[in-house]
């Protein structure tokens, strides 16, 4: 396999990653406002958008890994396969750093 192709199942496995960190830190920070305390975090200059930038910041090296292990997985199952799964395990691998940092910085 070539080094082009682990670069790019693991763009893919950061993009669904940073997507789905994405989702969860806007939808849970506006679905939950009275469970989530983000006045924690207001004392800072930015407040919610800098709880979802350190959500990114954390979750890009897991959701990168995770790209990587998720095309590695279905050599068998073709191009399209390997791209599903990297798009999967990059996602999967984001999710908990994510909410441990969205309940850190704004949990009580």
């Amino acid at each position: 396999m070539s080094i082009r192709r682990y670069i790019s199942f693991a763009g893919i496995g950061w993009l669904a990653g940073i997507g789905t960190t994405l989702v969860l830190g806007l939808c849970s920070l506006a679905a939950f406002p009275g469970i989530l305390r983000v006045s924690r975090v207001d004392g800072a200059v930015a407040g919610v958008p800098l709880v979802v930038v350190v959500m990114l910041a954390v979750a890009s090296l897991p959701a990168t890994a995770g790209g990587l292990l998720g095309g590695r997985i279905p050599r068998e199952g073709g191009q399209q396969d390997q791209i599903r799964m990297a798009a999967v395990c990059g996602a999967l691998a984001a999710v908990p750093l994510a909410c441990f940092i969205l309940w850190s910085l704004t949990g009580r």
